[in-house]
This record gives structure tokens, C-alpha cells and sequence, in this order.
């Protein structure tokens, strides 16, 4: 890392960063400098100077910038540390997102890797370790810091990365009524911001939004660097109503729930006045056929794309009494309309006389049926244009309601299951090794016992690339839900023997998979395992004691008080026999797989208890596709205290 001035550089910008003998460039601690001249005549360029940095780089931080690997463009330093702390105010987060990335890569990590953590040190909960070519998924915290550590040893050096940090402002508004702005407004808003805005309006009430001044970067016709992003609902992957930019002010916007999501995002560069929004969410959401086709409905709505989704107002929580939604489907000239319910949960009533769906066909006396309770209504195909739907709610009982999908002439996604609550081992994508279907939504839960949290490993990644991840997508997020902070957005491929690994702040985790219509790739395969800190407590095989499932791959790290060791003894044990343990549970002296190895177990004999030599334990269990057996259950304990039970 070094600063070359020319003859053309400003005096302001040298005085800048040279300041009493040191060199202050944002994003490093000051350095001291050593003056050299190349001299007139140098080749490599002319009449320059060069400072050579002659400490290490890291700082404390906040707002937002740039950080960058020593030397970056060149090949960075051997035997380097390099530690960042990113500091916002009270009430922000922070994101963090590479620019450029090239690493010394291995397996593990284990050489050189940048690292970031969930908090202010190294013993903050890891949100990635990277290392490779391959550019690293953007980052966020759950709280105000993130610690960011690089990290070099004494052979290959490569070009390093480029990132950038900032923060995001969460503001969530309640009234009734109210008006939002841009950062600085009326002033021109600050670069590289992002803001979430959430309003949120009484049960059985919607929104209407009203944008009556709006400036931002014209970008059409994509919007990718400065934009306002309005979501239908309460949450980040609720349903996208459009993104805007420019100077031409945004229609009136109208949610289907009590809840509106927007995102405000600036980049590095241009900035303009920003824009002033008011809403009113004193709307009772009733919407009659009469008022179909304005333009600006509560409910319901004329639709005319070939294909998409709507939901039950305020879905996935219980949606509002008192509900009247209707929508006209309108299929292109001679096409034909076809209904997939993915999720279907109103009040049971014998004749549906209290909440229910109706379906008509191109006229609305044709009725195709009244559906009500759990059981999604069956495919039904029109033999015209129109296809019309009703939903009605009684003034009582509530449920989660419906997620709805049309298709015309057959082009509809792919069916089967994908997704289910977990609580350790393998799963992948649909189809995979083979390429994944067409738009498909899968979401799996995770949940590991309290005083622990989630570990994913992603093995193999290959889906359709995109710069927004707005193809297809996998996200994981640290929490029960999709609500939940996002740990990770995935969308780039990358190679087999370059894992990714995500962990969670708590015991639960969220992972989506997304894809849309048009290119497929193989997919992913991923495993969970867990991060255990407890005096004592089991382990089992993932569906102990029934047989564990074809190509597990589970790990967990058990970390016990300072000063002691962790003793692991096995209750039950039954593995596939392999000479060599191909198809293995494998033990490890530290906490992760660089550590010594202190048993490598298969076969149907009871193992001896094993007994670390420190304070964490790391454990990882493989299967192949053909033979399963029982599995095992262990008991691991800290040699010196009493012991207390986790499940996972």
C-alpha cells in the first residue's frame, strides 16, 4: 500500500494526508513514512515520489468508506495482520460488501482470509471467513459494529480485495399518518447511504403512499445506483410493488396489508435533493368490482402479466376480519389462466359461510368453486380470458390466509417439496446434482437447542449469477424467519473446494431459495451443524435413533469454560464400516479441522472416550449415499463441572 504524488497533486490534498510525519488515509491507522525519490528519469513514472506505510494497517471506523488490503492493486505483504473495528451510531447497522477479492485460497482458509465477525473482536460471532477468487456475498450486522480481520501468511501473496462499509438507518413509523424524507432533506442526501423505512398501521387498515417531491440519480431503465425500493408488506423479501430513480415522481403507491418495507439506497457518487413522502393509513382496505381497474386499490387489483402471486391481505401473519378482496386475472388474447395455491389456511366452516375463496371463471356467475379450511383448492383451469377471484372474512377467527400463483398457457414453475425444519445435517437445493427447477421458493428452518447457535457450510454453489442477486437467489438469515437480520445473499458461483460458511447469533436459521424462469444452474448443497457452549450435554445422528439420512455432512463445535477440557464418551454407536473410515465421524483437538486429529471412528464397535486437550472440541459426521445405520448418541461434559442436557 503506498501514495504517489505527481507534480499536478494539489497542495490542500497533500496536506490532506501527510500531517506531522504520518500519513492519514481513511480507513487505516496513521502511519509513520519513509521519503524515497525516484528520481526524474524513473520508468516507472515520472517526477513521482513514494511513501512507503511502514505499520500495519486496521482502525476504528464509522460511517461509511473504503477499506483495502495493503498495497492493493499489488500483491499485499506476508505475515500480516490487519484488524478493522466499524462503529455506527445507536440505531444503525452495518453492511459490508467487497469490490474486489483475491485471496491465496485453500479448503479451509487456513493461509490468508479476510474475516468478519458479528460485534467488536475476534471472539465476536463469525459472520464469514473468505479466501479464494471468488467474490465473498455482502454482509450486515445485527447490531452497531463489525469487527473485520485480514490475515497473511508467510508464502503466496496475491492482489487482495477492495470493500466497502456503511450504514443502514432502521426507522419503523406507527401513526396513523405521517411523512418520511431523504437523509439531509431538502438538502442533497449523503453518498453511500442506505435507509430502511417501515410503517406499520392498525389491523384491518392499509396504506396509501403519496410521494410529493422526488430528485435521485437517473439510472433508467434499471435504477442500480440511486433508488427508492417499495416492498408490500412489512418485510425485505415481501413482495416488490417497483423501484424508482430519477425526477419523475412515483405513482401513488397503495399496500394490500397494514404494512409498507422501503429502502433508500445512494452510491458513491452523484447526489440530489432526495425526496418527501407522506402516508395515510386510515384506509379500510374494503375494495367493490366497481372500483377494479382505478389504479389505486387497497385490495385486490386487474392483473394482466403472464404470470405471478398475490396473497391474502397481511400475509404471512393472520390476515384482517372483515376483509372483501377481489382480483381479475386477464390472460392475453386466446391464452388460458391456470390457479397454484402454495399455502392455504383460512377458518373451517361446513358450507364456507364465514372466511372463504371464490373462483369464477370469464364471468363471475361462472362459478368453479368456494374453498375454505386447510385444503388448498385443486388446479383449475379457465377456457377463456378472465378469471376472477373473491376473498371475504368474517368479523372472528383469523389465520395465516393464502399465497396465490397464475400461469398462462402451462408455463407454470415446478411443484414438488423443497424446504422443512431441520435440526442438524445435509440438504440441497431441488434436483441437485442435476439443475434446479424454474421458479421455485424453498425455505428451510433451523433450530438448534438454547445456549448454541446455527453453523451452515455451503459445499457446492452454482445458480444463476446476477449483480442485485435478482434472478435467483439463496439468502440465509439469523433468526425463525425471513423477518430476521440477513446474514447472507448469494447468487455468484463458486468453486467446490471453496466453502462458504455462515453462522447464526442465536439458535435459529433461515434459508431461502429462489428461483425464476428463466436460466438454471445445478444448485447448491449445504449442512448445519451447531456451536455448543454448555458445561455438558448429547449429541445425536441426525434422526437418532431411527437411521441417519444418504449424504450427511454435520459438524459441531462444543466449547467448554477456560481451564478445562472437554471429555466426549458414546452411548450408542452404529456407522457404516469402511477400512479406512471413508464414511466417518472424525474428532478434532481444537475448534475447527486444523486442528490435531484425535479419532478418526467407524464400524459398529463402541468407541473409547475421547478427552481434548483445551476448552473446544470440534466433531464432524459424514455419510454416503448407499448404507445407513442407527448412528450414534455421545455425552460430552467439561471434566470439572456438572452436567446439564442439549439437544440438537
Amino acid at each position: 500500500l503506498g501514495v504517489t504524488l505527481n507534480e499536478s497533486t494539489r497542495q490542500k490534498d497533500v496536506n490532506s494526508v501527510f500531517h506531522d510525519g504520518l500519513i492519514l488515509i481513511p480507513g487505516f491507522r496513521p502511519f509513520a513514512f519513509v521519503f524515497s525519490s525516484l528520481g526524474p528519469h524513473s520508468t516507472s513514472c515520472a517526477r513521482s515520489f513514494t511513501w512507503e506505510l511502514c505499520r500495519t494497517c486496521g482502525g476504528t471506523l464509522s460511517g461509511s468508506g473504503q477499506i483495502r488490503s495493503p498495497y492493493h492493486p499489488n500483491p499485499y505483504p506476508h505475515s500480516k495482520t490487519c484488524e478493522w473495528v466499524i462503529t455506527q451510531s445507536p440505531g444503525q447497522v452495518v453492511t459490508f460488501s467487497f469490490e474486489s477479492f483475491d485471496i491465496e485460497g485453500s479448503s479451509t482458509c487456513s493461509f490468508d482470509y479476510v474475516e468478519l465477525r458479528d460485534g467488536t473482536s475476534v471472539s465476536s460471532p463469525l459472520i464469514g471467513k473468505y479466501c479464494g477468487t471468488q467474490m465473498p456475498p455482502a454482509a450486515q450486522s445485527t447490531q452497531r459494529s463489525m469487527y473485520v480481520r485480514f490475515v497473511t501468511d508467510s508464502s503466496v501473496s496475491n492482489h487482495g480485495f477492495t470493500a466497502q462499509y456503511a450504514a443502514i438507518m432502521e426507522q419503523t413509523f406507527t401513526n396513523p399518518t405521517g411523512q418520511l424524507t431523504s437523509p439531509n432533506y431538502p438538502n442533497n442526501y449523503p453518498v453511500y447511504r442506505e435507509c430502511i423505512y417501515r410503517i406499520i398501521v392498525s389491523v384491518n387498515r392499509q396504506i396509501m403512499l403519496n410521494f410529493t417531491d422526488f430528485a435521485l440519480e437517473p439510472t433508467y431503465p434499471s435504477c442500480l445506483y440511486d433508488y427508492v425500493e417499495i416492498r408490500d408488506g412489512g418485510y425485505e423479501t415481501s413482495p416488490l410493488t417497483s423501484r424508482y430513480c430519477g425526477t419523475t415522481t412515483p405513482p401513488i403507491i397503495m399496500s394490500h396489508s397494514n404494512r409498507l418495507w422501503i429502502k433508500f439506497r445512494s452510491d458513491m457518487t452523484s447526489t440530489y435533493r432526495g425526496f418527501m413522502a407522506h402516508w395515510d393509513g386510515t384506509l379500510t382496505g374494503t375494495v367493490g368490482p366497481s372500483e377494479l381497474g382505478s389504479g389505486d386499490l387497497c385490495c385486490g387489483g386487474t392483473l394482466t402479466t403472464s404470470s405471478g402471486s398475490f396473497t391474502s391481505p397481511n400475509y404471512p401473519l393472520p390476515y384482517h376480519p372483515n376483509s372483501e378482496c377481489y382480483w381479475i386475472l386477464q390472460a392475453s388474447g386466446g391464452s388460458q389462466e391456470e390457479l397454484r395455491f402454495e399455502v392455504f389456511h383460512l377458518e373451517s366452516s361446513t358450507n364456507c359461510n364465514y372466511d372463504f375463496l371464490e373462483v369464477s371463471g370469464h364471468r363471475a356467475s361462472t362459478l368453479i368453486g368456494t374453498f375454505c379450511g386447510s385444503s388448498p383448492p385443486p388446479p383449475n383451469t379457465t377456457t377463456g380470458r378472465h378469471l376472477h377471484v373473491v376473498f371475504a372474512s368474517d368479523p372472528s377467527v383469523s389465520h395465516p390466509g393464502f399465497q396465490m400463483l397464475w400461469f398462462q398457457n402451462g408455463k407454470r414453475p415446478s411443484f414438488e417439496a423443497c424446504g422443512h425444519l431441520a435440526n442438524g445435517g445435509s440438504f440441497n437445493s431441488p434436483g441437485f446434482p442435476n439443475k434446479y427447477p424454474d421458479n421455485k421458493e424453498c425455505i428451510w428452518h433451523i433450530q438448534t437447542a438454547a445456549q448454541s447457535s446455527v453453523q451452515l457450510t455451503i459445499h457446492e454453489f452454482d445458480i444463476e449469477p446476477h449483480p442485485d442477486c435478482s434472478y435467483d437467489v439463496l439468502e440465509v438469515y439469523g433468526g425463525p424467519d425471513t423477518s430476521a437480520p440477513r446474514l447472507a445473499q448469494l447468487c455468484h458461483p463458486r468453486p467446490p473446494d471453496q466453502p462458504l460458511q455462515v453462522s447464526s447469533t442465536g439458535n435459529f436459521m433461515t434459508i431461502r431459495f429462489k428461483t425464476d424462469e428463466y436460466v438454471q444452474g445445478k444448485g447448491f448443497n449445504a449442512s448445519c451443524g451447531g456451536v455448543f457452549t454448555a458445561p455438558a450435554g448429547e449429541l445425536h445422528s441426525p434422526n437418532f435413533p431411527s437411521p441417519y439420512p444418504p449424504n450427511v455432512d454435520c459438524s459441531w463445535v462444543l466449547n467448554v469454560d477456560r481451564g478445562h477440557r472437554v471429555l466426549l464418551t458414546f452411548n450408542e454407536f452404529e456407522i457404516e464400516n469402511h477400512n479406512a473410515c471413508n464414511y466417518d465421524y472424525l474428532v478434532y483437538d481444537g475448534p475447527d479441522a486444523n486442528a490435531p486429529l484425535l479419532g478418526k471412528l467407524c464400524g459398529l464397535n463402541m468407541p473409547a472416550a475421547i478427552t481434548a486437550t483445551q476448552s473446544t472440541m470440534y466433531i464432524r459426521f459424514r455419510s454416503d449415499s448407499s448404507f445407513n445405520h442407527k448412528g450414534f448418541s455421545t455425552a460430552a461434559m467439561s471434566l470439572e463441572l456438572h452436567s446439564r442436557s442439549f439437544d440438537i
